[in-house]
């Protein structure tokens, strides 16, 4: 289950990496929206890290609520900005809710 939720994210990821990339080679990119797609990289592999290496529940679920904040933020800022790349950010944005909804799941059995 777990290979399953990665390769589906590293899919999400790269889709939307390369919207980013497009993004930058015709330098339409602004810095509100660097700034969240850096947030949102950061934050991501942290997950990755936290759940995986460090096997924390905690910190897991804390950062995957930051995670999920950021991204609602960059999904409103690729609509108000790019509003036809709007729909590359929605299945990462219900993938990222579903993963939080799994970690306060054992969140919630961990206590």
């Amino acid at each position: 289950m777990a290979f399953l939720l990665i390769i589906v994210y590293i899919i999400l990821l790269s889709l939307l990496s390369f919207l980013f990339i497009r993004l930058v080679i015709k330098n339409q990119m602004k810095r509100d929206l660097l700034f969240f797609v850096l947030c949102n990289y950061i934050l991501s592999f942290s997950f990755l890290v936290f759940f995986f290496h460090f096997k924390d529940i905690i910190f897991s679920f804390v950062n995957i609520l930051f995670l999920l904040c950021n991204t609602i933020f960059l999904c409103y800022e690729l609509k108000q900005s790019y509003s036809k790349y709007k729909i590359l950010s929605i299945p990462y944005l219900i993938y990222i809710a579903i993963i939080f909804f799994i970690m306060f799941d054992l969140f919630l059995m961990n206590l």
